[in-house]
């Protein structure tokens, strides 16, 4: 591979088949970096799932109350308003325990994991939820739907959150998701028994659990798609991405995704080009299966039980073992130059082999894993202090640098400061009525009010108060040392803050025991700073 550098992974020398240097070894020249012929970014982060990614409940409401008066008794509104599908009503709030109204301009279906694609495209028919796409301030929504769910959320202290307080600017609110770049396709942040590149030919924006995927160099979105999905870059992405926890499960972040090796279109002949590509139109057509056979993937569990008697009437089919996919990997063998088709079916049978140990090998990893958790289970499941303890253990034996405090370690005492007290409780903002002023409120309610030197002093504070820094705090007197400080440790906190979202999704997938982990661990990360 040649061009600009995008990294390197030494733990590939450790965990690589030697068909991985082969092919290094003799194609090497016709590998590129991801990075090179693309571009990926990291899908919309909202910070709250169940306000910023309702599921529509319009259908199901619109059935359980037929009748007009009935249905407004129950939700609110005019029945003919869902009904025309101008307004939807979404399931929404924590456990999704709320129906609330939304103006439908302001929703779209939202691809939120590839657990549910069942193509190697993606529709709105694929999504199971929705995003919040509101780009107006509160006093152009009066007398919306999606105002008074906006002023919900609040109620709920969802906009205290770090990622939606983080997010605030003095032109951009809370809510507001709108603006992300929308990709070609989507590369998944983590996988599992399947690999799927699907195109984005509606543009549908992606969560955080995806990247989005633009090629550059006027190459076709459906060259690189079929590219992506060809069973090189599924070795590729086992030699760059890391294992999170002890599950077989693949976890791949943008750099990761950047380093990938894959075949360099722009060095393939149109032809070969041209019969990739309609490899893909014929995968496309079908859905995608797991690269483990239902066989397969069964048999550690009923070998354990003594019922392996029943493999036998499984299906014993994979993704390995679609002719669609062997001919489009077999251009990609053309395409790094492999010209005899007997020696690229050879490469093929060889990656195949490689493919199907490795995630034979991932099964029997989590299966072992499950009866691990089964066992814990039984003896009592871990509480939020105890995984947020663990989890400052950890950053304090490996990470002390996320410790890291505000004063001193963004302030420099010998320049000129000013000490404020700042409440203990309270949401603060910038006093809408006077300049220099912070505010702290609980709903409605004043706590109290800090008058402060200068606007710089008003943004740092409030930054610092969402980020739990109370009690008595020193801060610049000079406004440009001011707003230096802030840039620094806003740029240190949203570091450490993506850190500690990882830490905590490591450990576990419910979205209620994130939000509790993290509230403690901010409180432990408070004390210990």
């Amino acid at each position: 591979m040649t061009g600009r550098y995008y990294g390197g992974k030494w733990g590939v020398y450790l965990r690589a088949p030697d068909l991985w240097f082969e092919l290094l070894d003799r194609y090497g020249h016709r590998l590129v970096p991801l990075g090179e012929i693309a571009d990926v970014w990291r899908g919309t982060w909202g910070g709250k799932d169940c306000f910023f990614y309702p599921r529509d409940a319009s259908a199901e409401c619109l059935a359980a109350h037929p009748d007009p008066a009935d249905f407004e008794a129950q939700y609110g509104l005019p029945r003919a308003d869902v009904a025309s599908g101008r307004v939807k009503l979404v399931h929404c709030g924590e456990e999704r325990g709320e129906i609330r109204p939304i103006e439908a301009e302001y929703l779209e279906p939202e691809v939120h994991n590839l657990m549910e694609i069942r193509s190697f495209t993606v529709s709105p028919a694929d999504c199971s939820r929705m995003i919040l796409l509101v780009d107006k301030p509160k006093s152009d929504l009066k007398g919306t739907h999606v105002l008074h769910y906006i002023n919900w959320g609040e109620e709920q202290q969802y906009h205290q959150g770090a990622s939606c307080a983080g997010r605030v600017s003095g032109e951009r609110p809370w809510y507001d998701l709108t603006g992300h770049v929308r990709g070609a396709m989507f590369w998944s942040k983590i996988h599992k028994y399947r690999h799927i590149i699907p195109l984005n030919d509606q543009r549908l924006t992606g969560s955080n659990n995806l990247y989005d995927v633009l090629p550059k160099h006027e190459i076709g979105p459906s060259v690189l798609a079929a590219l992506l999905n060809s069973s090189l870059v599924v070795l590729s992405k086992f030699q760059y991405g890391r294992y999170a926890g002890t599950e077989g499960t693949l976890k791949t972040e943008v750099v990761d995704v950047n380093m990938t090796p894959v075949a360099d279109p722009g060095q393939a002949d149109p032809e070969v080009l041209l019969r990739l590509e309609q490899a893909f139109v014929r995968m496309r057509r079908r859905q995608p299966i797991s690269f483990l056979s239902e066989r397969t993937f069964s048999e550690p569990a009923l070998r354990e039980a003594g019922r392996e008697t029943e493999l036998n009437a499984l299906p014993n089919i994979c993704e390995l073992d679609m002719p669609d996919r062997r001919d489009l990997d077999d251009a990609v063998f053309e395409m790094l130059g492999v010209e005899s088709a007997q020696r690229r079916r050879e490469l093929i049978e060889e990656l195949y082999a490689c493919l199907r140990e490795l995630f034979e090998r991932n099964r029997v990893m989590e299966w072992r894993t499950n009866i691990n958790k089964r066992i814990a289970k039984r003896r009592g499941a871990a509480k939020p202090s105890e995984v947020a303890a663990e989890i400052l253990a950890e950053i304090k034996a490996k990470e002390p640098h996320l410790l890291q405090a505000y004063d001193p370690g963004f302030l420099d005492p010998s320049k000129p400061y000013d000490t404020y007290e700042l409440p203990s409780v309270g949401e603060p903002s910038q006093g809408p009525l006077a300049p220099h002023i912070v505010e702290f409120r609980r709903g409605k309610k004043l706590i109290g009010a800090v008058h402060t030197k200068n606007t710089a002093q008003d943004d740092l504070l409030v930054f610092l108060a969402r980020s739990g820094v109370r009690g008595l705090v020193r801060v610049p007197h000079d406004e440009e040392e001011c707003r230096r400080v802030y840039e620094r440790y806003s740029d240190f906190a949203g570091r450490r803050d993506e850190r500690l979202r990882k830490l905590i999704q490591d450990r576990t997938a419910d979205e209620e025991m994130q939000g509790r982990i993290s509230d403690i661990l901010t409180t432990l990360l408070t004390r210990s700073s």
